[in-house]
């Protein structure tokens, strides 16, 4: 039987505050996913800034050599190395550590994934294959199925905004909004349908919780 693994999370609230937040533009998710990089532990920390990852365990100081999840920038700084990492590749796009690679038929689908495992070698970056979905001609990703004739929503999760609870506080709306907004870019007049809720939310505000003594 093979042994757990275990997923390190990196709490940077506190170092948070002293970061400046890096601005980088997220891939709109109009293109779609199909495998995925091993991503964060890949990129290292520069040796000046190494002790700024300190925590501390039960077995002493530790120090991180590679990005870790939970940094304010690490999301931001992933893209946009991954997005150096596959600039020009045919029919490759990336999100975070998801890529997908859209390809006309077979034989071009070989090619792209020959000309994405060079560049993945060339910057060292490995892949899960346990993570992996190849030659499929849809999947689910994201929310969203993904198939040669676009893209639709998943029947889950519509079943789950049909069927929200009517909401009885401004948070609850909030949510549904959410979960409706989700979806928005799919369901025509959508900002019409949604107008009367939104203008019920102006001027609104949650009660303020008391504040603790």
């Amino acid at each position: 039987m093979a042994q757990p693994l275990l997923k390190m999370l990196l709490e940077g609230q506190k170092t948070r505050a002293v970061h400046f937040r890096s601005i980088f533009t997220m891939t709109e998710f109009s293109v779609l996913i199909a495998w995925r990089v091993k991503a964060f532990h890949q990129i290292p920390i520069a040796s000046e800034d190494i002790h700024k990852t300190a925590i501390r365990t039960p077995f002493g100081l530790f120090e991180s050599t590679r990005m870790q999840f939970g940094l304010c920038n690490a999301a931001s700084t992933f893209q946009s190395f991954i997005d150096e990492v596959t600039r020009g590749l045919k029919g490759v796009y990336a999100f975070i550590n998801d890529i997908l690679i859209a390809s006309q038929n077979v034989q071009e689908h070989t090619t792209n994934l020959r000309a994405l495992f060079e560049r993945l070698d060339y910057y060292g970056l490995t892949i899960k294959p346990s993570k992996c979905t190849f030659g499929v001609d849809n999947l689910k990703c994201l929310g969203f199925q993904v198939s040669s004739e676009g893209i639709s929503p998943l029947p889950d999760l519509v079943n789950a905004i049909q069927n929200f609870p009517r909401p009885n506080t401004l948070t609850q709306l909030r949510r549904f909004l959410g979960m409706y907004n989700f979806y928005r870019r799919l369901i025509p007049k959508a900002a019409h349908i949604l107008a009367p809720l939104i203008k019920f939310l102006d001027g609104h505000t949650n009660k303020k919780k008391p504040s603790r003594p």
